[in-house]
């Protein structure tokens, strides 16, 4: 069980969140936009503040919901998806990306977001 109060954490001022995470850099963008899920969170699951009941979604379906997270990109979902829900993912940086351009596994231009799926397969 976490120690932290989440509930706390979403009912507590952006300006008390940013505070709290000052050193991790980009605290007043990250506190807005970690308040925004968690009432987003309450308001549409009245479980609270939690995740586990995307373990239980079609993947593709937890992957939208998390892709509608304002400062959660492909690569971040992805993550989240593999290490969190259990679900198959296969999370791609730009690195990786290039590798797998040059081993013919996706098309060479554009690697856009919509071509990491074929990386999957």
């Amino acid at each position: 069980m976490d120690s932290i109060d989440w509930e706390a954490v979403r009912q507590a001022d952006v300006g008390e969140i940013a505070a709290a995470i000052k050193e991790r850099g980009q605290n007043n963008i990250i506190a807005a936009r970690i308040k925004k899920l968690f009432d987003r969170l309450v308001k549409e699951h009245p479980i609270g503040i939690d995740l586990e009941w995307l373990r239980d979604l079609p993947p593709e379906l937890a992957k939208k919901f998390l892709l509608e997270v304002d400062g959660l990109g492909l690569k971040s979902v992805e993550c989240l998806r593999l290490l969190s829900l259990g679900h198959n993912a296969f999370p791609v940086d730009t690195n990786v990306a290039r590798i797998a351009v040059r081993l013919g596994w996706v098309p060479l231009q554009p690697f856009a977001e919509p071509h990491i799926h074929l990386l999957s397969s």
